[in-house]
């Protein structure tokens, strides 16, 4: 009787299953570091935080999917996106949205073995993300599964590699989608990408940090990078309450931009009328001052709006 009862219950002891990583759950976010130029060519590069949140549950055609808000859905040169819809079937995670126009495609599969392919049909054109090679790896005490694929869009331009992994998806973005400069009524000098992932985060996984800044990393002082300073050109005072100063050091035939730390162009003025820059309309912040001379920026500094 008891070699009878252990017969039975050594199956049922060796037997273990690998339970579905839910994707997606309760205080789900993905934060990036973005470089952008935009939305105009007299706008300097800045790097800012992009974050794709986990905001509800909906109810469609009696299933729940998650809703996701961002403001961009291509990897680069993007226009803004602000919902995405995901439903979960088993190993294979969906999307909808605009860029999908509004059908339920794959954004990944877990359930995919080597060689096996998926396909994503937007307006700007299709990509095929082939699976290259699977492994799995720790993270917060998580087993989680991962792919290591090839993606590509018809140009040679547009073929790259990433890895996607449960909970965490694409290393590089979250909607790992490349597209070209087709912008529609958008300033065709308008580009952004994304330059690292930052962290993702929810309620049951915790944090996982991919590098050492935060979160919400913003580098508002890189904004001065790309930048030449030109001697003799000052503004003051910083802080400045209603009239901004500027002594420009002989130089002519420029102008000023007055943008604030989204990329958003306020002001713009031609050199006549540059010596004082009435400010006072502003709300209290962060803003920079841009000097541009023959379609390039020459001079970059930032102020503090009182």
């Amino acid at each position: 009787m008891k070699k009878l009862l252990l017969f039975c219950l050594t199956p049922m002891l060796s037997f273990q299953s690998k339970s579905q990583i839910v994707f997606c759950p309760p205080g789900a976010e993905w934060h990036y570091s973005q470089v952008a130029l935009g939305p105009s060519q007299f706008t300097p590069w800045i790097q800012r935080n992009e974050a794709v949140k986990y905001v509800r549950d909906t109810v469609i055609n009696s299933f729940t999917a998650k809703v996701l808000r961002h403001s961009i859905f291509y990897t680069e040169n993007s226009k803004p996106c602000a919902l995405t819809l995901i439903k979960q079937d088993g190993d294979t995670i969906f999307m909808r949205n605009a860029y999908t126009q509004h059908t339920w495609q794959v954004l990944y599969n877990f359930n995919a073995a080597v060689g096996h392919k998926w396909y994503n049909s937007f307006p700007a054109g299709s990509y095929t993300t082939t699976v290259d090679s699977i492994s799995y790896i720790t993270e917060n005490g998580f087993t989680l599964k991962q792919l290591y694929v090839s993606q590509h869009f018809p140009s040679s331009q547009y073929n790259w590699r990433s890895r996607i992994a449960e909970r965490l998806g694409n290393e590089l973005f979250l909607f790992n989608f490349r597209t070209r400069f087709d912008l529609g009524n958008a300033d065709p000098f308008f580009s952004d990408w994304i330059e690292s992932f930052l962290c993702y985060t929810d309620s049951t996984f915790g944090t996982k940090q991919f590098g050492s800044k935060g979160c919400d990393y913003q580098n508002l002082a890189g904004i001065e990078k790309n930048t030449t300073p030109v001697n003799g050109i000052k503004v003051y005072p910083n802080p400045v309450y209603d009239v901004l100063n500027m002594e420009a050091g002989g130089l002519e035939e420029f102008h000023i931009s007055i943008i604030d730390v989204c990329g958003k162009e306020l002001k713009h003025l031609g050199f006549e009328n540059a010596g004082k820059i009435d400010v006072s309309d502003l709300k209290s912040g962060i803003y920079f001052v841009v000097v541009i001379k023959k379609g390039n920026t020459i001079y970059t500094t930032k102020f503090i709006k009182e």
